[in-house]
């Protein structure tokens, strides 16, 4: 009989505890009541060896939180150990603040409820070791429950984490699973909102929104990827904003295995139109959803001045990318051996820029014919299949063939089914 596997450790992330009230604690003082307060810390348990601890061991955990005093609302600092604030004379006490974890710090939560003394002699009342790692939690789901103390009393508890790849940097695949969507939110908010306020701006595109507000956009989305822009946003930290999401793709949206039959086909619209067809749906789907949107910028190339050479210069390198390259010994007997070696694999890695972007001009210049074309009965039952199951599960289909994206019926939501 195989043995259980290990739960995996939560990584590259951030854990929010919620310490919401407690029940029944132990009464510390001469008067029946005390004055708690909770101290947290993540650990990893096999890393500090604080999977057995004694009282000495836990003040001295406390001695080490004792500057770190969250209230209401406010977040902990990132990773340290965190303390509530005091309730005076009460064993059923109520804080509702909040704090955070960086998730890589471990997996085991201590929780200890302390009685506290005017003359930091602080009794250990009530406390538990939580592996956050078997609870079940999914991204960005709260998850709320009351855990029993040792020796005696109940702690409410909130737990939230929230992937730092849950958008940026996450393949398409997996945000198309999350999100039950077939083009991610964050290129429908985006696109969006450029077609509502951005398809007359001189320079959409080329122009680089402010940094700062680019970072900050980011990091909503991150934490929620439906997040809804106001409105008041610069339009060109939104344009930003969509090509750093593409570019930070870990497969390109033109993904690697077909990069060098693009190439080749970067000049004639028909050539490039057979290669296109060979993208996973999920690409595919994405990929049409950008370009029906450059068309139109294109279109209004008389006011915003992006024609398809200048928008060809802004997503070339974005939409596609050099397979990486693995550094190759350098051929015998050559003069400079390590230069040579050296030059070959940059020009790999950097790729071929003037043909990328005559990709993505050809691309947009021909769209309309590239991506129309005959289906086949059995080509279309794939597409429909794409839009009645999840599309993580359509994505190896190869067979896709054009105006594939999802003209074929009314519906305009981008939702699955």
């Amino acid at each position: 009989m195989a043995a259980a596997s290990e739960p995996k450790a939560l990584i590259d992330g951030e854990l929010y505890v919620i310490v919401k009230e407690a029940i029944n604690l132990q009464a510390c003082d001469s008067n029946g009541l005390s004055d708690p307060f909770v101290v947290l810390r993540l650990v990893d348990e096999e890393k500090d060896g604080f999977a057995i601890y004694n009282d000495k061991e836990r003040r001295k955990t406390f001695k080490g939180a004792a500057k770190h005093k969250a209230g209401g609302n406010a977040a902990a600092p990132m990773g340290s150990t965190c303390k509530t604030t005091i309730k005076k004379k009460t064993l059923s006490p109520s804080w509702h603040e909040q704090f955070a974890f960086d998730a890589k710090m471990g997996r085991t939560l201590q929780v200890l409820v302390y009685d506290w003394d005017r003359l930091g002699s602080n009794d250990l009342c009530g406390t538990v070791d939580i592996d956050v790692t078997r609870l079940g939690l999914k991204n960005q789901v709260p998850l709320e429950f009351g855990i029993a103390l040792h020796p005696q009393g109940t702690l409410t508890l909130q737990l939230e984490y929230v992937d730092g790849q849950s958008l940026f940097g996450l393949d398409l695949d997996s945000v198309a699973e999350r999100e039950s969507q077939r083009v991610p939110l964050i290129m429908q908010t985006c696109i969006r909102a450029i077609e509502e306020r951005g398809m007359y701006e001189p320079g959409i595109y080329r122009l680089s929104g402010s940094m700062k507000e680019v970072r900050q956009l980011k990091a909503e989305f991150t934490s929620n990827s439906a997040y809804q822009l106001t409105g008041k946003e610069d339009i060109n930290a939104i344009a930003s904003l969509l090509k750093l999401y593409l570019r930070e793709l870990p497969e390109p949206l033109m993904t690697y295995e077909l990069y060098h039959s693009l190439l080749a086909a970067s000049a004639t619209p028909g050539a490039i139109g057979a290669v296109i067809r060979r993208l996973p749906a999920v690409h595919l789907e994405a990929l049409d959803y950008l370009f029906t949107h450059l068309v139109r910028v294109k279109a209004n190339s008389d006011v915003n001045k992006m024609v398809p050479k200048n928008i060809a210069t802004c997503f070339g390198p974005t939409l596609m990318k050099p397979p990486p390259v693995v550094a190759t010994p350098a051929r015998a007997g050559s003069g400079n051996q390590a230069g040579d070696g050296l030059a070959m694999d940059m020009q790999g890695l950097m790729g071929d820029t003037s043909r990328e972007n005559l990709l993505v001009e050809t691309l947009l210049s021909n769209y309309e014919v590239i991506m129309t074309a005959p289906v086949k009965r059995e080509q279309m039952h794939s597409l429909v299949k794409v839009k009645r199951k999840h599309v993580a599960r359509a994505s190896s289909n190869t067979g896709l063939a054009v105006r594939l994206f999802v003209k074929y019926d009314t519906d305009a939501s981008n939702s699955l089914e």
